[in-house]
């Protein structure tokens, strides 16, 4: 179920490595709100590379990726101002909470 909903939804579903900060796996609606060409582009780059160089709240990005990828034990809120590949920067406002899969924790983000 959860693989049809991953790939059916119009929403953006970053699945994150809670260790690396790394994309493991997202839906082609990610790739097309990052503007790239395929999801392929963004798996194994982590949350900071795709992020813009500060956040709304003034936050450095590299801390507000950390706190997104330790959402492991709750569902938490989060927004998020994203870099996409064209260079622009999206503010996303989403959710995170962990899941098994595979036998490891993994992060996923759903975002809008």
């Amino acid at each position: 179920m959860f693989q049809f909903l991953f790939e059916r939804t119009s929403d953006a579903v970053w699945l994150i490595d809670p260790g690396t900060g790394a994309v493991v796996d997202c839906n082609e609606a990610t790739a097309v709100l990052m503007r790239c060409r395929s999801r392929a582009d963004l798996v194994g780059r982590r949350l900071d590379e795709l992020s813009a160089p500060e956040q709304k709240d003034g936050s450095p990005t590299a801390e507000a990726a950390r706190r997104m990828a330790e959402f492991e034990s709750r569902n938490s809120k989060f927004v998020w101002q994203a870099r996409r590949f064209d260079g622009t920067e999206v503010t996303l406002e989403g959710n995170a909470t962990a899941i098994e899969r595979d036998g490891e924790t993994v992060i996923v983000l759903v975002a809008r």
